[in-house]
């Protein structure tokens, strides 16, 4: 008797930690943490993983061709101070993995550059700045943009995102 109910107890706490274990998953839909992605770390990231509408997110449309495959990099300064990333890979270096440009536009999660959490404000940037990379992981002073875009124009954030024409740079 004793066996069998120490069986059963077993049984179910394995039942249990794997029931949690997979409710803990990530599912690619999660916008929590510092990879809006799911975990993908840029992989066939086409951008589709945070859906346009949603907060925390800057959209480039219209992008020439010629940059297709290549990865962006979003930076905003004002009050608060923003930048557009997957993943901060260390802060120590400021590296980061970028979101992979698709089909002309290329979706880019917004974080609030002081606190490292995603942006949800609704706010107004006249300053805005996107490069544009060869390589998947931006660092700071070290790697070098195919092509700098500066948005001169009043770009307004609705819960944490907005949308800008490629051909809108300065």
């Amino acid at each position: 008797m004793k066996k069998s109910v120490f069986r059963f107890l077993v049984t179910v706490a394995t039942v249990a930690a794997v029931g949690f274990a997979v409710a803990g998953c990530n599912n690619g839909n999660d916008s929590g943490g510092n990879n809006s992605n799911g975990g993908n770390n840029n992989e066939n990231n086409n951008g589709n993983n945070n859906q346009s509408g949603t907060a925390s997110e800057f959209t480039l449309t219209d992008i020439p061709a010629e940059y297709e495959g290549k990865f962006a990099f979003f930076k905003a300064g004002g009050n608060p101070n923003l930048m557009g990333y997957l993943t901060l890979l260390d802060s120590d270096t400021g590296s980061y993995s970028l979101p992979k440009i698709t089909g002309g536009k290329v979706v880019i999660p917004v974080w609030h550059w002081e606190a490292k959490e995603k942006y949800t404000g609704n706010d107004t940037y006249s300053h805005v700045y996107v490069g544009i990379f060869e390589d998947s992981i931006f660092e700071q002073g070290t790697t070098s943009a195919l092509v700098h875009l500066n948005f001169e124009k009043v770009i307004t954030f609705t819960n944490g995102s907005a949308t800008v024409k490629y051909t809108d740079k300065q």
